[in-house]
């Protein structure tokens, strides 16, 4: 399925991008940085026409393991009728000193994104239309080999 996305972009901004043809994912990169503490705030300078009934469905990258960020929204929601600037919002963890901190394997610093730095990722889909019936019980409910297990009631 492709989709026509109008995008305007502001001087020195980089349109999004696939790394590779298969990724499902496209980069996004950072052209503003507002350090506000305990956030920090980037800007694309990337403003979206998305079509109608469509979303941009808005993810870290994988490397975000080797900063001390995490996106405040865990995923972000780009409407189809919005027309504001693209931004990523990332919280600030705290820095602790653990065994893991020795190896590398989260860092011990502040390592936040630069500008020019991808920070992000974005997929667009589309919506679905979806009718909600709402039943009298929950004993309405069709019956399943699931049932009510959830929380880690698979198993490990």
């Amino acid at each position: 399925m492709k989709f026509n996305v109008k995008v305007y972009k502001e001087p020195g901004a980089v349109l999004p991008q696939k790394s590779h043809d298969d990724d499902a994912g496209m980069d996004i990169t950072a052209l503003t940085k507002q350090d506000l503490g305990d956030r920090v705030i980037y800007g694309t300078g990337l403003y979206f026409q998305l079509p109608p009934k469509s979303v941009m469905k808005i993810f870290p990258r994988s490397s975000i393991y080797k900063t001390n960020l995490s996106l405040a929204n865990s995923v972000g929601i780009l409407d189809s009728n919005y027309r504001g600037e693209l931004k990523f919002i990332f919280r600030k963890n705290p820095i602790k000193r653990t065994i893991k901190n020795l190896f590398g394997l989260i860092p011990s610093k502040d390592t936040s994104y630069n500008v020019g730095d991808r920070i992000g990722q974005i997929i667009i889909e589309p919506v679905h239309i979806v009718n909600m019936s709402e039943v009298e019980y929950a004993d309405d409910l069709s019956l399943s080999d699931r049932g009510t297990g959830g929380f880690g009631s698979t198993g490990k």
